[in-house]
């Protein structure tokens, strides 16, 4: 009810059975309010009911729409947290940085633990559930500090591999070269194969060290020219030894070839150039675009015949007589054949492509 003197909104007093103006303090009895004032100021007052009853519900609603973004956003972060430390775990233990790998798995195992507490607290409406991924959360946010830590400071096992001082084979194809006294950076090692790279050495240091191979055996069909050597022991393995950057040596071995009985490929680019006439062959490797192969027991007079045979077939190009090799090309046919040890015809035939 609106006071006649003022125009403030008037109480109602139940006690007294009045209508009282909290601002000038005027008074009305109940019985002198109209009923059509009555039902006015009950229709005004069940409005203003209404008014404030839908905007809290549009309130609520609004805040349960960004609860749920919020929540699944949430979890989408959970989830690719969970797969960054997923590969961070492997990461770590696969190159041995394993400070790396146990901060990364307890992130890991946090952050799915988070997931299903989060899910659980959604579903079953426990407050406690909640926090308890909130905690978790916070463990995972703490452990970054660490994983950055653990990646500045902890040392993949491979570059510590690389650091460890290496020695030389006692098995293997390695075991046959004198040992050097010289510092090992990196060898590999097998029955067939043997590679090695020596440092922190000079010219002189390669040339002492190709003295003691030869003294070891490999001086059979030498061949010796400034920073580069190739010889052959008595079985007929090969040992080449390069000086290289001022300051290394580079060694390769190979097992001697084992020849089988001769037929002549007909890929690889093989297909176009002449077999040769003999009795050995030993196959390195071939497919449709490329071959490798030794073919045994040729003497040198045969080779320059062999020469010619290749220039009837189409083939041009030219012989080197200091390196004992022929360089023809025939369409798209591109090979190349050594002689070695004046003894063993070497093909590295390829196919070029001309599109």
């Amino acid at each position: 009810m609106t006071c006649k003197q003022c125009g403030g909104i008037m109480t109602v007093d139940k006690q007294r059975e009045l209508f009282v103006c909290p601002f000038c303090g005027a008074i009305e009895p109940f019985d002198s309010m109209t009923k059509e004032e009555l039902q006015k100021m009950l229709n005004e007052a069940l409005y203003d009911v209404r008014k404030d009853t839908r905007q809290i519900k549009e309130t609520l609603k609004d805040t349960q729409t960004d609860s749920s973004i919020k929540y699944a956003l949430s979890l989408v972060a959970l989830s690719i947290a969970c797969l960054v430390f997923l590969i961070f775990t492997a990461y770590g233990f696969d190159t041995g940085s394993y400070m790396v790998g146990v901060v990364s798995a307890i992130q890991l195992l946090c952050a799915i633990l988070a997931i299903i507490f989060k899910v659980s607290a959604k579903s079953k409406g426990k407050p406690k559930l909640s926090i308890v991924s909130t905690i978790l959360i916070g463990i995972i946010l703490s452990l970054v500090i660490v994983w950055f830590i653990a990646l500045a400071v902890d040392t993949p096992s491979s570059d510590r591999r690389n650091d460890e001082e290496k020695t030389w084979p006692t098995i293997g194809m390695g075991s046959d070269l004198p040992v050097p006294d010289l510092k090992l950076k990196e060898v590999y090692n097998t029955d067939k194969y043997f590679h090695a790279r020596l440092e922190d050495t000079d010219k002189a240091g390669f040339e002492a060290y190709v003295n003691e191979c030869k003294k070891a055996g490999y001086n059979i069909d030498p061949f010796y020219k400034d920073y580069h050597y190739i010889a052959y022991d008595k079985n007929d393995n090969e040992l080449e030894l390069n000086f290289f950057y001022g300051s290394e040596i580079s060694i390769t071995m190979n097992k001697a070839i084992t020849f089988t009985e001769f037929y002549w490929p007909k890929s690889g680019g093989l297909q176009d150039v002449p077999a040769p006439d003999a009795d050995q062959i030993y196959v390195e490797s071939i497919s449709e675009s490329s071959a490798r192969l030794h073919v045994g027991m040729i003497t040198k007079d045969y080779f320059m015949k062999y020469i010619d045979e290749l220039k009837e077939a189409g083939f041009s190009g030219g012989y080197d007589d200091k390196e004992n090799q022929y360089r023809g090309e025939k369409d798209n046919v591109n090979l190349r054949i050594t002689l070695k040890r004046d003894k063993i015809l070497y093909y590295d035939v390829y196919v070029l492509d001309r599109k």
